[in-house]
């Protein structure tokens, strides 16, 4: 998406961001039509600050999402998460924080509860500017929730993507690097040797999508696309 100007609404808002290794997507609900845009750079506390300068004119009403793309993301179903150890879902999958990473747990959806890793700053900077209304969610949780049986999603995001299968449940969801159609070639033939994809159809979802899908409809013929941009539960 392109960097849109200063031209924020007046009134009551609804903000959602979307952090990448590489910039901030946003978007912002008003009484007007919805702002978007994305913020190039790293994601640290500058970019943050950038977009609280451009929604500074009235008051964000409710939660603030924040989608974080990140490569150490572990998802639990609700039913066994215990918040008190979340930690420890990280260490057993060697997805611990650095020295200057710092977990954040999201809310329940999908079913599921998620354990992230990110830049301790740059959490530090979304607090600063938002306070407890920051709510952090994962992509994997849009995939998981929206995925349909006998359905592979993937989700497209600047540099990661998430991919999900089910058939009669969730049989597998993992956050993957992704720059283009060899990596994902390479995670559906994985997935060929772990399940049986025989009846399953192929979803790409988020920006880019079609332009994706008609590369890889001569290996997979029954495959949809939806290019809408995704942000978490507005």
């Amino acid at each position: 998406m392109p960097e849109t100007g200063n031209n924020t609404t007046c009134g009551t808002k609804k903000l959602s961001i979307r952090l990448s290794p590489d910039g901030l997507s946003f978007l912002v609900q008003g009484d007007r039509a919805p702002l978007c845009g994305f913020i190039a750079g790293t994601s640290g506390p500058e970019t943050v600050g950038k977009l609280a300068k451009k929604n500074a004119p009235g008051r964000t009403d409710g939660p603030v999402n924040v989608l974080l793309e990140t490569l150490k993301t572990v998802a639990v179903p609700t039913s066994i998460f215990e918040e008190e150890t979340a930690t420890s879902y990280l260490a057993v999958n060697s997805l611990m924080p650095a020295h200057d990473e710092t977990a954040v747990v999201s809310p329940e959806a999908g079913g599921v509860r998620c354990v992230m890793v990110w830049n301790t700053d740059t959490l530090r900077a979304l607090y600063d500017h938002w306070g407890n209304s920051v709510r952090f969610y994962s992509p994997l949780q849009q995939g998981i929730a929206t995925v349909g049986e006998q359905e592979v999603l993937i989700g497209l995001g600047r540099h990661l993507l998430c991919l999900v299968f089910r058939d009669s449940r969730i049989r597998y969801a993992e956050m993957l690097p992704f720059q283009g159609v060899a990596d994902l070639l390479y995670y559906m033939g994985h997935l060929h040797t772990l399940f049986d994809l025989s009846k399953a159809k192929v979803r790409l979802t988020g920006l880019g999508a079609a332009q994706l899908a008609k590369e890889l409809r001569h290996h997979y013929i029954n495959m949809t696309a939806d290019e809408s941009p995704r942000f978490m539960y507005l």
